[in-house]
């Protein structure tokens, strides 16, 4: 955890560290449990509360380890994180012991905003929108946590959702399923841009259960300063109840120059993946078994969210496994303003 600590340090020292805090070398750790005081030492025999232990560690110019002690923590409101000129890491004693739950009462388990924050190794479920959202975040790691029974009713929610101004932001090796809408989404409006989002290694089942037009990890792309995308190494199974038109990945409003690959994506759904919109992207070297779903891919344009033409999306390098009745029907498109290319894919029919 030092490590990992000094890194993060070492980075604020790099070309961008005008924009990256500077906190002090060490560390406070503070030790956090369901039964907590409001003014606990923090010591792992005097635990403080998660809402005392949270408000502490946004204190500017403060670097903090929280560590929550095996447990469940009833959460009553949205615990937040607001660290503008701060280093935060939150993490399990234990990985998945200590346990978030919303008992479907509040919205989100924990709101992160701010410049370097990790949440790892927790386990969050039951809440009404998301697990862990983050708006206006920079230097952000979500990693190891199991988040499941996300009820998400409305659009731009799920496990783990990422809004408005998100910048150098990795989802990795995290468990989520059961969802609403989205297991992983990200997105932001013209005004805001998402900036180097990296969503590898996680495993997602049973999305999109409640809610249309959804992706279990979905990105969006209104911004023209979004950049820098990257989706690899994910496995993705039971992406959606049939009839949602849900999505396993979904690059929708535009997203462009996403890199796509090494994902594995499987069983219900609509469209393994989809497209709307965008250039520039690279889906490759990806497994899809589409046997339970429409088609392999949705390749769409409409108006509204036009950045230009759809070009250099390329489709390369794929394994993908139809029904009999799916042969010759690798793409759907809708309203194409350009052709998706294809290069050295694998069909496989049974």
């Amino acid at each position: 955890m030092l490590l990992s600590l000094l890194s993060l340090l070492a980075q604020a020292s790099g070309p961008n560290a005008s924009s990256v805090p500077s906190p002090p070398a060490r560390a406070n750790t503070m030790f956090v449990a369901p039964n907590g005081r409001e003014s606990g030492t923090g010591r792992r025999d005097d635990p403080l509360s998660l809402v005392a232990a949270a408000r502490q560690a946004s204190q500017p110019h403060t670097s903090s380890i929280l560590t929550l002690l095996a447990g469940v923590y009833d959460l009553h409101a949205t615990v937040r994180f607001d660290c503008r000129d701060c280093t935060v890491v939150v993490q399990a004693d234990v990985k998945g012991s200590a346990i978030l739950s919303g008992n479907n009462c509040i919205d989100t388990g924990l709101l992160l905003a701010g410049q370097s924050i990790t949440v790892k190794n927790l386990t969050l479920h039951d809440f009404r929108a998301n697990g862990i959202k983050l708006g206006s975040v920079g230097a952000a790691t979500i990693s190891g946590n199991e988040i499941y029974d996300i009820h998400s009713v409305e659009w731009s929610q799920g496990g783990i959702v990422g809004m408005q101004q998100v910048d150098n932001v990795t989802v990795v090796g995290n468990t989520i399923h059961d969802t609403g809408y989205s297991a992983i989404l990200f997105t932001s409006s013209p005004e805001g841009a998402l900036r180097n989002v990296h969503i590898a290694a996680n495993t997602v089942a049973r999305t999109c259960q409640v809610m249309s037009d959804c992706g279990a990890i979905y990105v969006g792309g209104r911004s023209l300063r979004t950049v820098g995308t990257v989706i690899e190494r994910n496995h993705i199974q039971d992406y959606a109840k049939p009839g949602l038109q849900g999505k396993g990945i979904y690059l929708d409003d535009g997203l462009s120059d996403a890199v796509v690959c090494n994902n594995v994506i499987a069983g219900s759904g609509d469209f393994a993946i989809q497209i709307h919109n965008g250039h520039g992207n690279v889906i490759s070297q990806n497994t899809i078994d589409a046997t339970g779903s429409q088609q392999p891919v949705l390749f769409q344009w409409s108006k509204g969210f036009d950045m230009g033409p759809m070009n250099n999306n390329v489709f390369r390098g794929n394994t993908i496994t139809l029904r009999q009745d799916q042969q010759g029907q690798l793409v759907r498109y809708i309203q194409p303003n350009s052709a998706l290319v294809l290069k050295e894919n694998t069909i496989q029919v049974r």
